[in-house]
């Protein structure tokens, strides 16, 4: 990720906040894979049309469709994830197809401070998600029993439809398709201090909590709602390092940098190293790269406000 990317952000410290505030955002699978997929680094290529420039990729049985991508690659990186949750936080609270917000709203629930160069932003990464489509195919259920039918499926479908910005408001609309997955999809409880995380210090934090609060949600009341592998971490940052890239140096470039970002997510969400049996771990028992990547996280929800779910 390049520092140029990003906007300037003030230092924004999550241990100021004595109360951590939430909004209520909608959850899905294929919404969830969105805000993680990275065109740069994703190596599942399903197509490359060298006449068009159109390249398809597939992320967790989502397909994502880049237009002139060959000449003019998309830019699905943290601003870009960034924007895509606001949108579900603004779409969830007003529940219209064109969401409309200030873009002085935007700047204070993400820590912006130059107004310009953010709207600026927001153009940018809207002329670069008009050219993306996307389709999502579930798996199949064949639990009779299963209560839930609701079925996250939906055919190719434009990410975004129309944009305009006007007099300090953003106007951002969804396409059909979207919209219906919008309006059937059910809703977790997001913590908005993620929005605020300055990427160019801890660029796996947004990530890293992102993932605990869809894991939270999913498995209310379930014996592992607080426990979380090590590994569904780590995979949830489109940034983070695989084994073969860093070599010896695991505990530099894997270790640290994972307790870095996990550590500046606090006090909204505290956590610690845990085994099978959700007994805690200290450094000391952590000794090579085999031994970490197959242990778990125990984490804890500063405040949570627990939605339940409604049968669909």
């Amino acid at each position: 990720m390049s520092k140029n990317d990003l906007l300037a952000l003030p230092d924004v410290s999550v241990k100021k906040s004595k109360v951590i505030e939430y909004e209520k955002c909608k959850n899905s699978t294929p919404l969830n894979t969105l805000l993680k997929f990275n065109d740069s680094n994703c190596n599942n290529k399903k197509n490359i049309d060298k006449y068009t420039g159109k390249v398809t990729f597939i992320k967790n049985r989502l397909t994502v469709a880049i237009e002139n991508y060959l000449t003019n690659p998309a830019n699905f990186d943290f601003q870009t994830h960034r924007y895509l949750q606001f949108i579900h936080i603004k779409f969830t609270k007003d529940g219209k197809r064109i969401v409309e917000f200030p873009v002085a709203e935007y700047m204070e629930m993400c820590g912006l401070h130059t107004q310009q160069k953010c709207i600026d932003q927001i153009k940018k990464i809207f002329l670069s998600l008009k050219r993306v489509s996307i389709s999502y195919s579930a798996k199949t259920v064949s639990n009779k029993k299963k209560k839930n039918n609701w079925n996250e499926s939906f055919g190719e479908a434009r990410l975004v439809g129309d944009f305009y910005y006007d007099k300090g408001i953003v106007y951002h609309e969804l396409t059909n398709t979207l919209h219906k997955h919008f309006e059937t999809s059910p809703v977790m409880s997001f913590p908005t201090f993620l929005l605020k995380i300055d990427a160019r210090k801890n660029p796996h934090s947004f990530y890293f909590g992102t993932k605990i609060v869809e894991h939270r949600n999913m498995n209310n009341e379930k014996s592992n709602q607080n426990t979380i592998t090590l590994k569904t971490l780590i995979n949830s940052s489109p940034y983070f390092p695989t084994k073969d890239k860093v070599g010896k140096r695991f505990s530099q470039l894997m270790k640290e940098p994972f307790e870095r970002d996990m550590d500046h997510l606090a006090p909204g969400i505290k956590w610690h190293y845990c085994n099978k049996k959700k007994e805690e771990l200290k450094q000391k028992d952590i000794k090579d790269y085999k031994t970490w990547i197959e242990l778990s996280i125990y984490f804890e929800l500063k405040d949570y406000p627990v939605i339940k779910k409604k049968s669909l």
